[in-house]
């Protein structure tokens, strides 16, 4: 052990190019390090299901029409609308279900516009329900 004393006690040599490195980013070349990142996020959209939109038959079609011309004439009714939204990453969709009152039906766009703004395609819609008396809450 007495031949490396003369080692043990020397300076630590400082390099005349590279200034010494701060203790804070030494120790950021230890940080851990995540190889894959994104993997949980893309599984977890993998996991994720969709569903297919259904074709309405004539005669719920027809219940709809009935529905938004009625809806027309009474604005203040309110009713639950269930429609399709698309998924935007992968094939299918979810189906959603909101209330209010209508607005007004624009035929050119195809869309119905809820009084508080908030517009849905025609197309989509899968079910209406008007509520008969005002609901309670």
């Amino acid at each position: 052990m007495k031949e490396f004393d003369p080692l043990l006690y020397r300076e630590h040599p400082t390099s005349k190019k590279h200034p010494r490195m701060s203790r804070m980013a030494r120790a950021a070349q230890f940080a851990p390090f995540a190889a894959l990142v994104g993997l949980e996020d893309e599984l977890a959209e993998r996991r994720r299901t969709t569903e297919d939109a259904r074709e309405l038959d004539v005669y719920e079609g027809e219940e709809i029409s009935r529905h938004l011309f009625y809806l027309a004439s009474h604005p203040e009714k309110k009713f639950i609308l269930t429609y399709f939204v698309p998924d935007e990453k992968k094939q299918g969709g979810a189906y959603h279900t909101t209330e209010g009152c209508l607005a007004s039906v624009n035929e050119e766009e195809g869309t119905l516009r809820f009084a508080d703004g908030r517009t849905i395609p025609i197309e989509k819609i899968m079910k209406i329900e008007v509520y008969e008396n005002e609901p309670t809450q």
